[in-house]
């Protein structure tokens, strides 16, 4: 478990580099407000935009930035209304160092400020295929 916050705020800023041989082996889980499934599951690089380190591909964005080293950070700012957990799940056959930072700030979030977080995703039916 990488944090386990209770109360109002919203996580602003996450910082993590690793040892992992195949960096595609560790999973990360955010859940928001008690939750028992996550509302973030995927391969700690998926999340950082940098699925296949093999090589390094520089990433800098206003949300995302990706720097040599397997350096990620994200500046997506999630809000929460009881609090977050972020899990970290080695699933490969190596063991993988880790060295991480999570900013969060402590804030009244207002009720309203979920509408834009989570937009439904389309499925299938209701993609249009040109």
């Amino acid at each position: 478990m990488l944090a386990d916050v209770k109360g109002e705020g919203a996580v602003n800023h996450i910082r993590i580099t690793n040892s992992a041989v195949t960096v595609r082996q560790l999973l990360m889980r955010i859940y928001f407000d008690g939750q028992t499934s996550p509302a973030v599951d995927v391969p700690l690089s998926d999340f950082f935009s940098n699925a296949d380190c093999s090589e390094y591909r520089r990433i800098s964005s206003m949300v995302i930035c990706c720097n040599p080293r397997k350096g990620f950070n994200s500046c997506f700012e999630m809000p929460y209304f009881k609090g977050f957990r972020i899990e970290l799940e080695n699933i490969g056959t190596s063991d993988a160092s880790i060295y991480y930072r999570i900013d969060c700030e402590q804030k009244k979030i207002p009720p309203d400020t979920l509408d834009d977080v989570s937009p439904p995703m389309p499925t299938a039916n209701e993609l249009e295929i040109i």
